[in-house]
């Protein structure tokens, strides 16, 4: 027993039938692929932070090894290659090759008690960089760490209080 189309004429579908099917499944198309590359933001910003993370961790062991001190840490035989891969992943996770390290990435060990490392988010939330410094705290700030103007400021995180 063959099915009998409603209106009464041959089986199928008509044009403007497939017309919405086609339109449906580009709107589906369209929503699965935004929340895909927002996953995929996202999911950047967490290697950021972690990649921040690890940084301290980096700057620890050198202090830990250096007689308490955070001079030159990131040159340190001991981190260097490791603080090299992280500053990769850091710029990498933009997606910009070739992208001037600065742009992404500040590294700050210019003193014995103190640092500052941060990492440009991919979307920013509640700031433009992730922050962390010789506190051993995170931040989330609007600009990335710098020199201070004079060696009586301390140097900390941009927008935080030691």
């Amino acid at each position: 027993m063959a099915f009998q189309n409603i209106r009464g004429g041959e089986d199928g579908l008509t044009f403007i039938e497939i017309l919405i099917v086609v339109a449906i499944l580009g709107i589906l198309f369209v929503m699965v692929f935004v929340a895909l590359n927002s996953a995929r933001k996202k999911s950047q910003d967490v290697k950021v932070r972690n990649d921040v993370r690890q940084m301290r961790l980096l700057a620890e062991e050198v202090f830990d090894n250096a007689g308490a001190s955070y001079l030159n840490w990131k040159t340190n035989p001991l981190v260097s290659v490791q603080v090299a891969t992280l500053v990769s992943d850091l710029v990498a996770a933009h997606g910009t090759p070739g992208a001037a390290q600065d742009d992404y990435v500040s590294l700050i060990d210019s003193r014995e008690s103190e640092f500052c490392v941060s990492g440009k988010l991919v979307v920013p939330n509640n700031g433009d960089y992730w922050c962390t410094d010789a506190s051993g705290r995170f931040f989330a700030v609007d600009i990335h760490c710098a020199e201070p103007a004079t060696a009586a400021e301390p140097l900390i995180c941009p927008g935080s209080t030691p």
